[in-house]
Order: C-alpha cells, then structure tokens, then sequence
C-alpha cells in the first residue's frame, strides 16, 4: 500500500464546514485507491476524522506492513480536520456502543458515529453493518 498525496505543511483547521466524519474503513479503501474509496475525493475538503477512527487506520497500516511515520504522513495527508475524542464524545459512543449492540458495531463505529453527531455531519463508511441503523446520524455507506 502506498500514499500517494503529500501533506501540507500548515494542515487545515476549521477552514471550512465540516459535512462528513471518515470511518477507518473509508480511510483504508481510499488510500488502497480501492473504487468505492475513491468517492472520498471530493469530500475530504469538507471531512473529519476522530482520533479514534485515526489510530484505528494507522493500526491497519502498520499491520499490513507500512512504517509507523509513513502511516502518521499518510493520514495527515488526507487533510482532513482531526477530532479529538474526549471525555463528551466518549460518552455519547458508548450509549451508541449499547444502542446499536444487536449490529456488532465497534468502539470504532460508534466513535465515528458520536463525532459525526456531534459535528452534525454525515458518517461515512464501507462497513455494510451501518446500512440499517436508525437514529439522528446520517450515514453513507460506500459500495
């Protein structure tokens, strides 16, 4: 696997509105430049990414053989604004964790979920588990 965007040196932060919150698996399938990933091109001017879904990928990419420093510089580089998972959103994530305990959603999903209601945004996601949830968060599951 490889990461084939550099990123900015000053990053991005707040610059616009935030309309999706990335799931590792989005992340995962775009920089595997799989097709459905590929959708995340034009949403990640407007997209952000809990801190838990951010370790949640580098873990993945580490497993599959990529060096700590290249998975961080490979998930800054998707510019998307970072969100840091705290004591509120780790509150609302695990009411989601037991809400939607009958879908076999992870910490994980329910972190993007939480940060995603939060933030009023859409979650995005390759996870077809998410397809029959109900409740105030927008999902898209990418295919």
């Amino acid at each position: 696997m490889t990461c084939s965007k550099s990123a900015d040196a000053t990053g991005r932060v707040n610059q616009v509105e935030i309309k999706w919150v990335l799931d590792a698996s989005a992340v995962l399938a775009y920089l595997n430049q799989e097709p459905r990933g590929q959708r995340l091109e034009d949403m990640l001017a407007e997209a952000a990414i809990s801190t838990v879904n951010v370790s949640e990928a580098i873990a993945v990419l580490i497993r599959r053989g990529m060096d700590a420093a290249a998975a961080r510089d490979c998930l800054a580089s998707l510019r998307a604004d970072i969100v840091a998972f705290d004591n509120d959103l780790a509150f609302d994530a695990a009411i989601l964790k037991e809400r939607n305990r009958a879908n076999g959603l992870s910490l994980g999903d329910c972190a993007c979920l939480a940060t995603a209601e939060w933030l009023r945004a859409t979650a995005v996601t390759c996870d077809s588990a998410w397809e029959g949830l109900s409740g105030e968060v927008n999902v898209v599951v990418l295919r």
